[in-house]
């Protein structure tokens, strides 16, 4: 049983949820190609890029594309490739060798390509790939040359020349001959949707979703999203101020991904919770030598700190001793932990000491004789 609906074909298979789509009556009325063609002679094509299409349309849902099909009349070699609706690649580029002519279908499954509304599937031609022939004839040149169907063109073939997309229609009439549906179909099957639930604890900050910016207060939020497809999730705001020196910062997501922006692929229904803690400032100052452990803490945390010498000699026979540290804590030691309760402020103590150089001139004193 055909299904036809706004110019769409679909042929269930015997697959659950599983169905082709496809443009074409099934008849090749004419076979086109992407070649060569000088004065005398005619050839494979020389460069990659040349590309017959065909663009497919699913409104309103996504689908996995498991095959696509090809009607060819020679054997010969051609790569796969998918683009989606933008027209940029997806990830597949597959060199196939047919073992006969006619339609020939390719199992892409193992890709795991999903697609929604748009997409399209082409035919490269392999450059030095492909015999010559009559320059006079339509096939001559490049194989393999892909079945046309002419008696109803619905305007969803394309030629590709790299980044240049041409209608059927423009190529065609740039070459002489007929236009017509290329004969390229897709076999796709339904994919199941999952719940996506996301929120931020406490509520600190807004949630971009795909370049869309959630408001907090619309917070949690919940989606309904094809198994296999991708979708960005960032917080809008790492760190929220509180009060001086004290502020809500980001901590991790509920799954445990550390990256506040972050790529998800759906494979079921999972909530993602933004987590945030309550943090410290612990400024550590010295006026000498290097010091270590400043900066922003969770709340409960302890921080390490150091300072890289405790001796500063100036060359001028002056020099700084480090004595140890003063502030919201005290300690001569020069490494110490801090219990991160609140913020802190602690500066290092230093002593300074002189050099004192003296001489002295013993003048040789004459003892009497006798």
């Amino acid at each position: 049983m055909l299904i036809l609906a706004m110019g769409l074909m679909m042929q269930p298979t015997s697959a659950e949820k599983r169905w082709e789509i496809f443009y074409d009556d099934g008849t090749a009325e004419e076979y086109y190609f992407w070649g060569v063609r000088s004065l005398m002679t005619c050839g494979p094509v020389e460069e990659p890029g040349r590309m017959l299409a065909v663009q497919f349309e699913i409104p309103g849902q996504h689908v996995k594309i498991v095959g696509v099909k090809y009607h060819v009349r020679e054997a010969e070699q051609f790569k796969v490739r998918l683009f989606d609706s933008e027209r940029e690649p997806l990830p597949i580029d597959l060199e196939v060798t047919p073992t006969s002519s006619g339609w020939v279908l390719v199992d892409i499954s193992k890709y795991n390509i999903v697609v929604g509304e748009r997409f399209y599937v082409a035919l490269e031609y392999v450059p030095g790939v492909g015999v010559s022939g009559t320059c006079g004839l339509i096939d001559a040149g490049s194989r393999p040359s892909l079945g046309v169907d002419t008696e109803s063109p619905k305007g969803r073939s394309w030629a590709v020349l790299e980044d240049e997309w041409m209608t059927s229609e423009e190529w065609t009439s740039k070459f002489g001959v007929e236009d017509g549906n290329f004969m390229i179909r897709a076999l796709v099957e339904e994919v199941p949707y999952h719940t996506i639930r996301i929120d931020s604890s406490p509520k600190v900050s807004d949630i971009i979703v795909d370049g869309e910016i959630i408001s907090l207060e619309d917070l949690p939020i919940t989606f309904d999203w094809a198994e296999g497809s991708t979708h960005t999730i960032e917080v809008a705001n790492q760190a929220k101020e509180i009060e001086k020196d004290t502020r809500y910062g980001f901590l991790r997501w509920s799954d445990g991904v550390e990256e506040p922006l972050r790529t998800l692929t759906v494979t079921g229904d999972v909530e993602l919770v933004a987590l945030y803690a309550v943090q410290y400032f612990l400024s550590v100052t010295s006026h000498y030598g290097d010091v270590k452990g400043g900066g922003w803490y969770d709340s409960g945390s302890r921080a390490e700190v150091s300072i890289t010498q405790t001796q500063i000699d100036h060359g001028n026979d002056t020099r700084h001793i480090f004595m140890g540290w003063n502030g919201d804590v005290t300690s001569d030691e020069r490494n110490i932990s801090i219990m991160m309760d609140s913020p802190h402020s602690i500066t290092a103590n230093w002593k300074t000491q002189y050099h004192l150089s003296t001489a002295f001139n013993i003048e040789e004193i004459g003892v009497p004789e006798g």
